[in-house]
């Protein structure tokens, strides 16, 4: 049963490298003063963040009022944005920002890439 004894050594050594792992994490973000809580890590809203918006049917909602209300309840991520692409059909839609540019790299030739 070398297989199984094999099997068990890399569950091993992935459960080491993942606690490894989180804990890089966990100092890192403490470097960069991020806090690691699962609201956070599931995207909800800032605590007090809606409750400073009231029901009240005669409010005037300002844009900046309303971006505010809208971004405390769909945070995401901040260095992520969409990008329009057109054909020459006319179709049209979104694609996410990407870091590489794709038409550079299928115009570059093999050897460049």
């Amino acid at each position: 049963m070398p297989d199984q004894n094999d099997k068990k050594e890399q569950l091993k050594s992935a459960r080491e490298e993942s606690e490894r792992l989180r804990a890089e994490n966990a100092r890192l973000r403490a470097l960069l003063g991020i806090l690691d809580s699962a609201a956070e890590r599931n995207g909800a809203p800032e605590v007090g963040a809606v409750d400073t918006f009231s029901s009240s049917a005669n409010q005037v909602w300002t844009p900046e009022k309303k971006i505010t209300l809208f971004r405390s309840l769909f945070r995401g991520r901040e260095d992520v944005y969409a990008v329009r692409w057109e054909r020459r059909d006319g179709h049209s839609g979104y694609s996410p920002a990407g870091v590489m540019d794709w038409r550079a790299i299928h115009a570059a030739r093999p050897e460049e890439r």
